[in-house]
């Protein structure tokens, strides 16, 4: 925990993801995160599960203060899209949780597991030989969060890894 540390990166609120430092960050900015709120992650360890509906890759973020987030990710969107394709082995994921201000209230990163990396690889590199029309990837993610609250993505599944 790096406890009123600012954040590298300027994040709006709600959840991003991103890949950059050789890892995946997925971010989550709320006005305040109390210690009650903290207090939670040593109860409930921090879920990420991996789905995957049509081209889009959605990842359920669950645990401690966080009911049921969604963020979405697309290798063809990143500068970082051959680094991760080359990818030999697992990176890490780092989840960081931020104030308004960009402070970091918590955060925690592991390698992943080999079974979710090799599933989420295999899925990047579906997800990176698809064809969209320009704005096409992000037409279908606004109709797919209009369908689905994040809960109910779970039934698009492909692995899970807690934090």
């Amino acid at each position: 925990m790096s406890e009123n540390r600012k954040f590298p990166y300027e994040v709006p609120e709600g959840a991003v993801m991103d890949y950059a430092d050789g890892r995946f960050i997925v971010a989550i900015k709320d006005d305040c995160w109390n210690e009650e709120e903290l207090a939670l992650l040593k109860q409930e360890p921090f879920a990420v599960t991996l789905c995957w509906y049509h081209g889009i890759m959605p990842f359920i973020l669950e645990g401690g203060p966080v009911d049921s987030s969604d963020v979405y990710f697309n290798v063809q969107e990143t500068d970082f899209r051959d680094e991760i394709l080359g990818l030999t082995q697992a990176p890490e994921m780092e989840i960081v949780l931020l104030n308004a201000d960009n402070t970091i209230a918590w955060q925690k990163q592991k390698q992943l597991p080999d079974p979710f990396w090799n599933q989420l690889k295999t899925l990047l590199e579906q997800q990176a030989a698809l064809q969209f029309m320009p704005g096409e990837y992000d037409v279908n993610v606004e109709g797919l969060m209009s369908a689905c609250e994040p809960f109910e993505l779970h039934r698009y599944e492909k692995a899970a890894v807690k934090f």
